[in-house]
């Protein structure tokens, strides 16, 4: 592969790389580098990925593709479903995971039926409904997960709040899905079937993958500075209690702590209501 070759074909990657070159020369190397990174964030966009070629190599967004057209006939209605499909997407798995799954059937559609050239607009419009789609609900952008815990609006205030926002963006990405012309799609190729055992453990995997990561608000303790009566435990008197400076930040080390100790006892109450039982049954494992 020649060089202006592997450019073309990875030039988001060559720029980024340029870019990390740049900013080299303003910070230079050093171990805090190693701390630049977010390894869980990365480590949930791997695990995406590689569900997502995984589908990919047994043809599962070609599959659907073909069923899409199968069942919506026509370049508009193909379209508006790839569309909505996204928009309801980033409601409920956030805009950038709605992306990194709808994004690739939007292509697989497109490029199996010839329609290449209406690959830029879908994806514009796919991109727009992941970002305003994810307005309604708390979790469908770090934005609204912001506004929800900061201001600590209750879940149905909050969707009623962005409910006419979201109707009008509803209206305004329909409305611009109607200029695409109703163009009959023909499919390029027999229909296949997916492989059911495959299938249902990719898609296992892939539901693993978005939940390997979830969102916590953590509100520290106030701290009280006004004088209070409390009782001098060593000397047996009376005393008087007044905080000085600032406590809040002694929560931040302990947060990690707190949460993957919380996390934990919720699995182990999941795992006792599957499992509990078992063991009245059947006995307990010889060890």
């Amino acid at each position: 592969m020649s060089v202006k070759l592997f450019l073309k074909k990875n030039a988001v990657l060559c720029a980024a790389a340029l870019a990390a070159v740049l900013s080299a020369l303003f910070v230079p190397p050093d171990a805090q580098y190693l701390s630049y990174f977010d390894y869980k964030t990365l480590t949930c966009l791997f695990c995406v990925l590689a569900v997502v070629c995984a589908l990919r190599n047994i043809n599962f967004f070609y599959i659907l593709a073909q069923r899409i057209v199968r069942r919506f006939k026509n370049l508009r209605m193909c379209v508006l479903a790839l569309v909505y499909i996204t928009f309801i997407g980033s409601m409920l798995i956030a805009n950038d995971m709605a992306l990194l799954t709808f994004l690739p059937l939007g292509y697989y559609v497109l490029s199996t039926t010839g329609k290449r050239e209406y690959m830029a607009f879908t994806f514009i419009m796919q991109n727009i409904a992941a970002n305003l789609g994810g307005m309604l609900t708390p979790f469908g952008n770090p934005q609204n997960l912001y506004l929800y815990t900061k201001f600590e609006i209750p879940n149905l205030e909050f969707m009623s709040i962005m409910l006419p926002p979201f109707a009008v963006s509803v209206a305004l990405i329909t409305v611009c899905c109607l200029f695409v012309k109703r163009e009959p799609l023909l499919l390029q190729g027999e229909m296949q079937k997916l492989p059911r055992l495959r299938t249902a453990a990719y898609g296992a995997l892939f539901a693993l993958a978005i939940a390997i990561v979830f969102r916590t608000v953590l509100k520290p303790t106030p701290s009280i500075y006004k004088q209070q009566h409390t009782v001098d435990y060593i000397s047996r008197t009376d005393a008087e209690l007044q905080i000085k400076g600032r406590h809040d930040p002694c929560i931040v080390p302990r947060a990690a702590v707190v949460q993957n100790s919380l996390t934990a006892f919720g699995l182990l109450d999941l795992l006792t209501v599957r499992y509990g039982t078992l063991a009245q049954k059947h006995g307990f494992p010889k060890v």
